[in-house]
């Protein structure tokens, strides 16, 4: 069994009005899924700023699972085991760019 260096994150967005959508992220060339998140973190926090800025909707969003890509010893694809989830959540209000907090 092979461990690759490609990850799949998965994130939940919201609006204030309660939609749930969940995106999926590949991740490539990084070792940890810590550093997995970091990636995604930067894109997702750029994707809120610009949709909350555009229609004045609040965004919020959440981690879901991170597993990692692993080759099987017939050479087939399969992923890992969730990857314990780290509950951090930002909220952006409108108009204010990259500001937020990170919470626990």
């Amino acid at each position: 069994m092979g461990i690759v260096d490609k990850w799949l994150v998965e994130v939940c967005l919201s609006s204030d009005a309660g939609r749930l959508v969940r995106h999926f992220y590949v991740v490539d060339a990084v070792s940890t899924g810590e550093e997995a998140r970091s990636v995604v973190r930067e894109t997702v926090e750029n994707a809120c700023a610009c949709k909350g800025g555009e229609n004045g909707a609040e965004l919020s969003w959440c981690w879901g699972q991170v597993r990692r890509f692993i080759i099987d010893a017939m050479g087939c694809v399969a992923l890992s085991q969730p990857l314990p989830v780290w509950h951090h959540s930002l909220t952006l209000p409108a108009g204010t760019g990259r500001q937020g907090g990170l919470s626990r």
